[in-house]
């Protein structure tokens, strides 16, 4: 079993914590299928492009879903990107 480490804008509660948490998870899929879904539109892949597009879409309404849940339960939805990275191992990278 996997302890919770709660965050500040879980108010140490694990429920919302885990919530977070699940909500990090659908953020970083969103992101993933959107670069997949450009990635894909630059090659040509048009139906392959939208199939990345309705997953980004998917896991943009979770998370969404997930943040009112958060909210209705009297905590604050974690946004936070370098948090996020962090937490899911990924590499925050910047280019102009």
């Amino acid at each position: 079993m996997r302890s919770l480490a709660p965050s500040a804008a879980s108010g140490g509660d694990p429920i919302l914590a885990e919530l977070n948490r699940a909500l990090g998870q659908e953020i970083a899929c969103y992101l993933r299928h959107k670069r997949q879904y450009f990635a894909a539109k630059d090659l040509g892949a048009g139906s392959v492009a939208q199939t990345f597009l309705e997953h980004a879409q998917q896991d943009f309404g979770q998370a969404q879903l997930l943040a009112a849940r958060i909210v209705t339960l009297g905590g604050a939805p974690d946004f936070a990107l370098s948090e996020l990275a962090d937490a899911h191992g990924i590499a925050m990278r910047l280019t102009a």
